[in-house]
């Protein structure tokens, strides 16, 4: 009898058949030494994990020291290609098995999807009404960044895109035997690519490279899938809630920081921003055009064509000499072809900034849904609802500049900038004022209606960059549209004056009025550190009760953004203080906010690993506090999880689709939201304090940061041409814990699978429960009844499962000091032990990751290949700080081989910074 396979068998097929793939690759490339190296190795790192043994594991790390740097170079390259196309077997197999899901359980809908949702909500007798006003609200806005964490060049990505692509058409059964073997040799051809081109990038790359990489990105990801969500959407309400109209406005909406977040960032100019903005407008533009163009080739209708849509194209003509020149005549009887001529001439009007280009997309979405009214009315439902309606879709979530351009920067650039223009309009002593009269100063300015006069061109260099930023803004604005670059989010926010200030450089540019009020502006104050979130409510009321700011709020509808950053609020306090720190803050500021009369939306900064917010998105929704619930989710993407999430178009609509889900479930379940009374409140609030000491102890020991210098690759990581922000605020400031940004301090945690940002503090806040009956009476209450503390504890399971003790040793061994080593390795491995007890009995299991097995199984089949990766890194990195080659070429050799061994470990596990 044959056993029937299971979904981890055809897993296993691929790996089987790309890792061989692999294999005959590097054969052709390095030679059978090479190859034979490589097995070997990996023999023996899977011979220790199963059974260890100290001595084995010494001759194990000889052999790495009897390597050549070219030798180490090679085997990092082959164990980095290895775990590239592993991560995409994996993807695909996500896709399949999503596939097979949805076959199999036909016509149900399949899990996790928006069709999912709304027959929960009706099984459960939702009314329609509740599902209305819930879906008028439904707004998912991920915001692209370009965070210093993904650290392959754009090349590589593209040629994993394709490899990706290739590795789909596995599962294709309509491939005959030539079929298959011409894909074999596809693949060969593209791992071999791989392995020709170099990951890291000779110098960093300048915002407009960066924008570009965005652009790829939205165009081969975003721009194909928008339409489909919208489109869910609409099948599931007339399914199961017909009475209910979707919404006109895409609930989708999209958001970029690349090219105008210039916080710290010196090479993010004005005209950088400019530069972008048109980046992005040009892109869609494209888009656009290569859309309408190949409609043209197919709507091929003749004559049957509305009088309304006729008389446009006339007029179209009367306008367009240019278009009817090019027309030469055609189509005088194909109405619909030469209605969308004139489309596409309008379209590259507005690339070229002529005039009779569209002025904004509600012109371009007129004309086309001209253009499907006059098919509905004359017959031809098919192309109007096909075709048309799907780029219909895509301007209406696009618009004419692909993403809102968003603009950060530092609440000091904008102090500064305010005392030099009053100064300079005879208004000295700003600079010494303290927060409220500095607010009440510019307030009352504002109010008399004066604009103070002073030349731009007298300011300081960093003042006079960012006048022109708000000049900028205005500038794009009037050229392509509201919509195109309309917030301003301020890093550090920590007064009322910090928001006015913004307010006020605002005024003086145009983006806001006071009589008639309009603004054209949201400012959007961005609180990170722990104790700016405790903090910020009563900030918020400050700047509710200015009678300018609420006039700023009317202009938008009584709408205040407010974004919460998960990145720095964890490395200033630890894991679970900043858990409880912006669950607390969220939770006060609805509050704060739903006093005030104002409506909130909260901006998630949320960063790839657990220990910048990451982990599971559903998750983080359903943790949210009962105050904050709205199917409303504004988060950042950041780095290497653009990629991850959004590089494959398949694995970009099962994102969108599962953010999409947990909205609407959190909002119309009731059951979903759990309940949380003051005892469970007050009992979490000193577990978060006793975390955060515990955390605190750990970095503000003396020699902590020689430590985390040596034992990390902190150094080395911030030497990669990765993005082009530096790795520090302060540059100049050397080894700065203050200065240090949140994304190296985890990337080089990770790379030593120390992960210290995902869980430390948690053991000294929870050592206590295993002992104590009534602790763990009220620890297990908190993580069945409350999603929040139940996601906090599972997310680090996830950090911990990926950590690594043996490997932490071998890290800490780096260090120099043997008492430091000492000290700091035990104070980790006790709390990592502390841990991993209390999280186990809490939550009932007897392992980490007990109940994520697929997760579980992944890292314990990766291990023994990263094990060969950590050990060649160990060794390029003792070569390269502790005796370096005298040559040039040699150096870079060495710092290549080393810079490689943080890709490959990072593509290992799968998680960078």
């Amino acid at each position: 009898m044959i056993s029937k396979r299971e979904p981890i068998d055809r897993l296993r097929d691929d790996v089987r058949l790309l890792g061989g793939l692999v294999g005959e690759v590097l054969r052709e490339q390095g030679g059978e030494r090479l190859y034979n190296l490589v097995e070997d190795l990996r023999l023996r790192a899977i011979r220790l994990r199963e059974e260890y043994d100290p001595a084995s594991e010494r001759e194990f790390g000889r052999i790495f020291e009897r390597l050549a740097t070219h030798q180490l170079a090679m085997l990092v390259r082959a164990y980095g290609i290895y775990f590239h196309v592993i991560n995409l077997a994996e993807q695909n197999h996500r896709l399949r098995t999503i596939r097979e899901r949805e076959r199999l359980g036909s016509p149900a809908p399949r899990r996790g999807s928006i069709a999912d949702a709304l027959a929960a909500a009706h099984q459960a007798g939702r009314p329609a009404a509740e599902v209305e006003r819930v879906v008028s609200e439904l707004l998912v806005y991920p915001v692209l960044t370009a965070h210093p964490s993904e650290t392959r060049r754009r090349t590589v990505q593209q040629h994993l895109r394709i490899l990706g692509d290739l590795i789909y058409q596995l599962d294709d059964p309509r491939s005959g035997t030539q079929d298959r073997q011409q894909l074999m040799d596809d693949l060969r051809e593209r791992i071999t690519l791989v392995w020709l081109t170099d990951e890291i990038r000779e110098v960093r790359p300048k915002p407009s490279d960066e924008v570009r990489g965005i652009a790829y990105t939205l165009e081969h990801s975003f721009y194909p899938v928008g339409p489909s969500i919208q489109r869910d959407l609409e099948l599931a309400l007339s399914r199961y809630y017909p009475t209910v109209a979707p919404p006109s406005r895409s609930f989708l909406r999209l958001g970029s920081w690349v090219g105008g977040d210039r916080d710290g960032n010196p090479v993010v100019t004005a005209q950088a921003t400019a530069t972008a903005s048109e980046q992005y407008r040009n892109a869609i533009l494209t888009l656009y055009r290569q859309e309408v163009n190949d409609m043209i080739r197919v709507m091929s209708i003749e004559e049957r064509a509305t009088p309304e849509l006729i008389a446009s194209a006339e007029r179209d003509a009367v306008e367009l000499d240019r278009a009817v020149r090019a027309l030469a005549g055609r189509f005088s009887r194909e109405h619909y072809r030469r209605k969308l001529w004139f489309i596409s001439m309008r379209l590259l009007l507005v690339q070229e900034s002529g005039p009779g280009g569209y002025r904004n997309a509600t012109q371009l979405l007129d004309d086309l849904e001209l253009i499907r009214d006059s098919l509905m009315a004359n017959g031809a439902d098919r192309p109007a609802q096909g075709l048309v309606d799907q780029l219909i879709r895509r301007v209406r979530l696009f618009g004419l500049q692909f993403v809102n351009l968003e603009v950060r920067q530092h609440r000091d650039l904008h102090e500064k900038t305010v005392a030099e223009i009053l100064t300079l309009a005879g208004h000295s002593g700003y600079a010494q004022l303290d927060s409220e009269d500095r607010s009440q100063l510019l307030e009352k300015i504002i109010q008399r209606g004066e604009k103070p006069r002073f030349d731009p061109e007298e300011l300081s260099p960093q003042a006079a960059e960012t006048y022109e930023t708000f000049r900028v803004i205005a500038e794009c604005q009037s050229r392509i549209g509201i919509d195109a670059m309309n917030t301003y989010l301020i890093s550090m926010t920590r007064s009322a004056a910090d928001v006015i200030e913004v307010l006020f450089l605002a005024y003086l540019t145009g983006l806001f009025e006071w009589r008639p009020v309009a603004s054209r502006i949201r400012i959007v104050p961005l609180f990170e550190a722990i104790e700016e979130l405790a903090e910020c409510p009563q900030l918020m009321k400050e700047l509710f009760a200015s009678p300018v700011y609420r006039a700023q709020l009317a202009a938008w509808e009584h709408e205040q953004e407010i974004m919460l950053g998960y990145s720095d609020s964890n490395k200033d306090g630890g894991y679970l203080a900043a858990q409880w720190a912006i669950y607390h803050a969220e939770d006060a500021l609805a509050r704060t906010c739903k006093e005030a009369g104002v409506r909130m939306r909260i901006f998630h900064g949320r960063g790839g690993p657990v220990g910048r917010g990451g982990g599971p998105a559903a998750r983080a929704i359903s943790g949210r506090p009962v105050s904050a619930l709205t199917p409303a989710l504004k988060l950042t993407e950041q780095g290497e999880v653009v990629f991850a999430r959004y590089g494959n178009p398949g694995i970009a609509r099962r994102t969108l689709e599962q953010l999409s889900h947990a909205l609407l479930t959190s909002s119309l379940l009731p059951q979903a939201r759990g309940q949380v009374d003051d005892k469970l409140i007050a009992a979490f609030r000193e577990l978060a304090e006793e975390s955060r000491k515990s955390y605190r102890r750990l970095i503000d020991s003396p020699g902590f940061m020689d430590f985390y210098s040596e034992a990390t690759l902190f150094r080395e990581i911030a030497q990669m041409p990765i993005a082009s922000r530096p790795a520090s605020r302060r540059p100049d400031a050397g080894l700065d814990f203050d200065s240090i940004r949140a994304i190296p301090w985890v990337f080089s945690w990770s790379q030593g699978r120390f992960n210290i940002p995902g869980w430390y503090g948690i053991g000294s806040a929870l050592g206590a429960v295993a002992g104590d009956d009534s602790l763990l009476e009220l620890a297990r209450r908190f993580y069945a009844e409350w999603p929040f503390f139940r996601g906090a504890i599972n997310n680090s399971q996830i950090s911990m499962g990926v950590a690594d003790r043996r490997t932490m040793a071998l890290y800490a061994g780096l260090a120099q000091d043997g008492d430091q080593r000492k000290q700091f390795l035990g104070m980790i491995l006790r709390e990592f032990d502390l841990a991993e007890k209390a999280i186990v009995t809490i939550a009932g299991q007897e392992v980490l990751l007990e109940d994520s097995p697929v997760l579980s199984r992944s890292i314990r089949l990766r291990n023994p290949y990263v094990d060969v990766l950590h050990q060649a890194q160990l060794n390029l990195l003792r070569r390269w700080r502790l005796d370096p080659p005298a040559g040039e070429g040699a150096r870079a050799e060495l710092l290549s081989a080393l810079l490689h061994s943080v890709n490959a470990i990072a593509a290992g596990l799968q998680s960078s910074g």
